[in-house]
């Protein structure tokens, strides 16, 4: 996970050296600068993608049972199943007890364009792991909101590029990475003290919210 997160931070780096070069012709800068939205929107996703995607590994590999897990990773795996037709996913269910809480997990259903830091806290919240971080994160907003105008056509390339400064391309860039780095030394710490595993008495809250889904399902 941290290895993945550093490659990529790296990418982002060395591309942002590459605009920064006074010798770039100034009529594709403003291109060159909107397109870095998209590839700092590409590190979010991809982070967040990963770090959970390592807490379902992590259980898979420790065959944890649905009954060993945390209230709120018993909740998320029930919603992941309640998404999932019966007759496909009873193919990869060899034993109930073991593969209910990853059989119905499917990375590329996690994020569709939606990340910011409001959305990377209540995920936190779902999963269980600290939302704590050094930096507030508000700047993903920006890289969220900027990717989706020009993914959809909203704005044009250009059009972004020179709204946008190198100066505060760079201060997103530093807080979108900060924030990022953050996020995955809190999920290493949530892995590394098997946090995703049961806690003695969960609070009726928790245990409404589980039945409220066995009950629906």
């Amino acid at each position: 996970m941290k290895t993945e997160f550093a490659k990529r931070s790296a990418e982002v780096e060395a591309y942002f050296d590459f605009i920064s070069d006074d010798a770039l012709s100034a009529d594709i800068v403003p291109t060159l600068k909107a397109a870095a939205f998209l590839l700092l929107y590409n590190i979010v996703e991809s982070t967040l993608t990963n770090c959970i995607t390592r807490i379902f590994d992590e259980m898979s590999a420790r065959e944890i049972s649905f009954d060993e897990a945390s209230t709120q990773i018993r909740i998320v795996a029930l919603k992941n199943i309640k998404r999932r037709e019966a007759v496909k996913l009873h193919p990869s269910i060899k034993s109930a007890a073991t593969d209910l809480l990853t059989a119905a997990f499917r990375a590329d259903e996690l994020f569709s364009g939606n990340l910011d830091a409001r959305k990377i806290r209540e995920t936190a919240k779902a999963y269980g792991f600290s939302d704590a971080t050094t930096v507030k994160g508000g700047q993903l907003l920006t890289v969220k909101e900027t990717r989706n105008d020009l993914s959809h056509g909203v704005k044009s390339f250009t059009e972004v590029g020179r709204e946008t400064t190198l100066g505060d391309l760079v201060r997103i860039k530093a807080e979108t990475l900060a924030y990022l780095n953050d996020v995955v030394n809190n999920v290493e710490a949530y892995i590394d003290n098997q946090n995703y595993l049961a806690r003695p008495g969960p609070t009726p809250d928790e245990e409404a919210g589980i039945e409220e889904l066995r009950v629906s399902g």
